[in-house]
């Protein structure tokens, strides 16, 4: 089995239906390359400042974080390239429609910079959506989708490297318990200005590194359902000051404003200020 690949300018609905049915999808030439050049210098300081290992001390955190992998997240605070990759055109396009059964309005779950070094063993296959896994125990296996996730690479990535590996179709498994054979998992191999599209109930994992001295560096960027809480607490990684200088759809997508449960022709609204807009009367 292969992973399914689309150029860019095949569009949100052959992108969409491929993403339904497959569960993950690499999309071909949607970034600029020169936007992620400088997304990469504009994190230098935050790299120099993260050695590989976890924060939080512990066995099965060393396992899954990966003890030769540097991870740091606050992306939107630091690089402004960043920002325009959050916001991209087809990205967008692609999150509401997959997301429109859950609201028409969402939430930045978090984006979280990986560099996997040699020699890390293969990551634990993972749902992201078991970060909400009492929703998903309610409700499973009639489950709508709860978040839309990326993962886009700063160079060209392969499997040899640790390009992450995915199950597809297990978005679709009936079974809540059923874990996958790591024969099953196919590798994402991707050139810098692709992205990894893939649904919170696909099994997936970072790969194992077996190079001697290369490194594998992406970003995990994900959004979920604005009625769930994110991973990353964003308006304590993105100061207030921060958070005014930057576009309107950014300041939603980051907590920066309410959360409007029927999109912005309605009156209901949640994470609010004395029943206010965090933001009212202000850019």
């Amino acid at each position: 089995m292969e992973l399914s690949r689309l150029p860019a300018s095949d569009g949100k609905d052959a992108i969409l239906e491929t993403l339904t049915q497959a569960g993950a999808v690499v999309v071909e030439d949607i970034f600029d390359r020169s936007m992620l050049r400088r997304c990469w210098d504009e994190l230098a300081g935050k790299r120099a400042g993260h050695g590989p290992g976890p924060t939080i001390p512990g066995e099965e955190n060393e396992v899954f974080w990966g003890r030769n992998t540097i991870r740091f997240a606050s992306l939107a605070q630091h690089s402004d390239a960043f920002i325009e990759i959050m916001l991209t055109p087809l990205v967008k396009e692609v999150a509401d429609s997959f997301l429109e059964e859950v609201g028409d309005d969402y939430w930045m779950n978090t984006a979280q910079f990986i560099g996997i070094g040699p020699g890390e063993p293969a990551q634990e296959l993972h749902r992201d959506n078991d970060l909400w896994q009492r929703v998903c125990e309610w409700a499973w296996p009639k489950m709508p989708e709860l978040s839309f996730n990326t993962l886009f690479p700063f160079h060209c990535v392969t499997d040899e490297m640790g390009a992450t590996r995915v199950v597809p179709g297990s978005h679709r498994w009936n079974e809540r318990k059923r874990r996958p054979d790591p024969a099953e998992t196919v590798p994402a191999e991707m050139e810098a200005g692709s992205v990894l599209f893939y649904s919170g109930y696909t099994f997936h994992g970072g790969g194992h590194n077996r190079t001697k001295d290369q490194w594998r560096y992406a970003v995990q960027m994900s959004f979920n359902a604005g009625w769930l809480t994110p991973e990353e607490a964003h308006p304590l990684a993105v100061t207030r000051e921060r958070a005014l200088g930057l576009p309107r759809r950014a300041q939603r997508l980051l907590g920066w404003r309410s959360y409007l449960p029927g999109g912005d022709g309605g009156y209901d609204r949640l994470w609010v200020k004395d029943y206010e807009d965090i933001l009212a009367g202000e850019a």
